[in-house]
């Protein structure tokens, strides 16, 4: 389960959204539609006070903010507002991991309330639910910097793009680099994590290391 609350989601764009939580500013993207009129309305506001697709959400302060809220909402999990908190959190973050796994539609949307509300009720690794956004934002927007696009990671401070590879190296997103390079990579990562989450990985060695 942690292993799907890290994963970040494909790199995007305003035309094609991601699915991790850093796409909740814009409201045309997966998780902004995950669940109707609510998270769209609740991704127009993100849109605004982030300043637009690809900036706040984007940057350190945006992982940080994400983390932190995470972390009070974990914190006060024994009450009504926390819980709520969590639950919105774990359901969204769920939903997008599943729809990543094309387990999409209301299905994998029924599937990750379902989760959510079971980690809840049994407090299963709630405590680990800030560090995994914290990596799963952070690997997202690590993503997004092997694009042209890059990047603001000093907002609001900068609207400078910060970038991990060369020129040359930057692909666009939703293209041949990106579907046959990318996402596999990305699919055997998450893969990995979810054998080393179910304690398959130490009946082989290299794995477990």
């Amino acid at each position: 389960m942690d292993a799907l609350l890290s994963c970040p989601g494909q790199p995007g764009t305003p035309h094609q959204p991601g699915l991790g939580i850093t796409h909740l500013d814009e409201p045309g993207s997966t998780i902004a539609r995950s669940y109707g009129f609510l998270t769209e309305a609740a991704a127009w506001v993100v849109h605004r006070v982030s300043g637009g697709h690809r900036h706040g959400t984007h940057s350190l302060a945006g992982v940080a903010v994400f983390t932190a809220a995470s972390y009070v909402a974990a914190l006060f999990d024994a009450s009504l507002p926390g819980k709520i908190a969590l639950g919105v959190a774990l359901a969204l973050l769920l939903s997008a991991a599943l729809r990543a796994l094309h387990v999409g539609g209301h299905h994998g949307d029924a599937l990750g309330v379902a989760a959510a509300g079971a980690m809840i009720y049994w407090h299963a690794g709630l405590v680990q639910v800030p560090l995994c956004i914290g990596i799963g934002a952070a690997a997202h927007i690590a993503g997004d910097m092997l694009t042209h696009s890059g990047c603001p990671l000093a907002w609001p401070a900068s609207m400078r793009e910060f970038h991990l590879l060369p020129g040359p190296l930057r692909f666009t997103t939703n293209k041949l680099a990106e579907h046959w390079i990318i996402s596999p990579l990305l699919a055997i990562a998450l893969g990995l994590l979810v054998w080393r989450a179910a304690g398959l990985a130490h009946s082989m060695p290299l794995l477990s290391r």
